[in-house]
């Protein structure tokens, strides 16, 4: 069982011991960086990402109010639903799901989800920049997590703007390309985790 604390961006396993996330292991080998970026716009960008993510959780639990919705942020809603449209989602199997892995990671995916054609499309909700290689690893990571038997036919990223589309980018589950990260990522952090 693994616990998160979302004020710490903390995952832990029944031990208690405090496993990376992928967004972290990421970050460590420089793949995402935010340094550049100014504070004050950062933290706009972290905050729309966390509500447009959070509206996105509530409209596939059918749950969503459409009167909170800031009206700076309704079309990034209108995009995703054009999404959930195009792609013909028929149901979803997980909605931000916590995995975690063997090797001493963890992660929270965003969506697990079956297309009217019964292929399984593990994607990911964007609402900032592409970074096409660590979307991927990040995804992969995700997917090679997963029981075998519910792993992914298809790994994406759902790209929304505020104009009311989106785009859709498919990606390759790259094992052997995450498994180097994250050795990486043990090397230059010195942990000893597997």
């Amino acid at each position: 069982m693994i616990t998160f604390d979302a004020e710490k961006h903390e995952y832990r396993d029944k031990s208690g011991i405090v496993l990376p996330s992928v967004t972290q292991i990421l970050s460590a080998v420089g793949l995402v960086s935010f340094d550049k970026v100014p504070g004050h716009v950062l933290d706009l960008a972290a905050e729309r990402g966390h509500i447009v993510h959070y509206a996105t959780e509530l409209l596939d639990k059918g749950v969503l109010d459409e009167s909170s919705i800031d009206p700076a942020l309704v079309g990034y809603i209108d995009g995703y639903r054009k999404f959930l449209r195009d792609y013909r989602i028929a149901k979803f199997e997980a909605i931000e799901r916590i995995i975690s892995n063997s090797l001493g990671f963890a992660g929270t995916l965003d969506r697990l989800a079956v297309m009217s054609t019964g292929l399984r499309l593990l994607y990911d909700i964007k609402s900032g920049v592409k970074e096409p290689l660590a979307h991927q690893l990040q995804l992969t990571a995700y997917n090679i997590s997963l029981p075998k038997k519910e792993q992914a036919d298809e790994l994406g990223c759902v790209y929304l703007d505020a104009g009311g589309t989106y785009q859709f980018e498919p990606y390759k589950e790259d094992r052997y390309g995450w498994l180097t990260v994250f050795n990486w990522y043990k090397w230059k952090t010195n942990k000893r985790i597997a």
